[in-house]
């Protein structure tokens, strides 16, 4: 497994001496899982966590050129374990869950039972998340306060229109599925090339991190913490975050093949 990120301490986001932000922070989180089909059924190939500052009570105003958000993000390779990526996602909401001031999921449930029928054994942070999920306006004492953009299974798209963000026309063709199919077919073809598969789990991390990013944003807009002029330029902000850990995804030419 591949892992992106921009943050000193990647295995402990939520620690007082994380970085890049300042200590004492309250972090907004939003998640995302990519999904192929293995023939059998659906296997995750990449996730992403995104972290943004945000204020306890006010909303918070933001522009793409000065956005300052943390991220973490993972693709599939091809010695990758089929449950990699969800100790990933595990790891994350097990600190998230009580760490975090806002955890954001696109349609939570329908990732929760893709999940469960891959784990054979209990994890503790998608369990107590999953949980949570369906009751999240009975919030729980010193917990992450729990919102799903999905607003009654409201398409990701559709969400990302409603709210205001652009992603331009190159950048938010990595997310699709059969795009993604496509690259996850590659992936495990025998004897996939060295530089077919930099390429490969570059695509998968940056589909993963815009999904979570969009969510992020969403959640933010939803729980009134974060605001912004309308259209927000997102490609922007994601190029100026995370040229440097995947440039052959945030360059500025088209998607290769096309």
């Amino acid at each position: 497994m591949r892992e992106f990120t921009n943050l000193g301490w990647p295995q402990t986001p939520y620690a007082a001496g994380m970085r890049p932000f300042a200590k004492k922070v309250r972090l907004l989180t939003g998640m995302s899982i990519q999904w192929a089909d293995e023939g059998t059924g659906a296997v995750p190939i990449g996730a992403a966590a995104v972290f943004i500052p945000v204020h306890r009570t006010a909303s918070r105003d933001i522009t793409a050129e000065t956005f300052h958000f943390g991220y973490r993000t993972v693709a599939m390779d091809p010695d990758s374990h089929r449950t990699d990526i969800p100790a990933f996602v595990d790891g994350i909401l097990v600190q998230g869950r009580r760490e975090a001031e806002i955890i954001g999921w696109h349609s939570f449930p329908d990732d929760l039972h893709a999940l469960h029928s891959l784990l054979s054994t209990p994890h503790a942070g998608i369990d107590a998340v999953g949980a949570a999920w369906a009751n999240r306006a009975e919030r729980e004492r010193s917990t992450a306060l729990l919102v799903d953009t999905a607003r009654d299974t409201m398409r990701l798209d559709s969400a990302i229109k409603a709210g205001g963000l652009d992603f331009g026309p190159v950048l938010w063709q990595y997310r699709a599925p059969d795009v993604l199919q496509h690259v996850y077919e590659d992936l495990t073809a025998p004897g996939v090339l060295a530089e077919d598969l930099v390429w490969h789990t570059q695509h998968i991390g940056a589909a993963a991190l815009m999904s979570a990013l969009a969510v992020a944003l969403l959640a933010g807009q939803e729980a009134e913490r974060l605001s912004w002029a309308e259209p927000f330029d997102v490609a922007q902000a994601l190029r100026l975050a995370a040229w440097d850990t995947m440039p052959l995804a945030f360059d500025t030419t088209p998607l290769r093949g096309n």
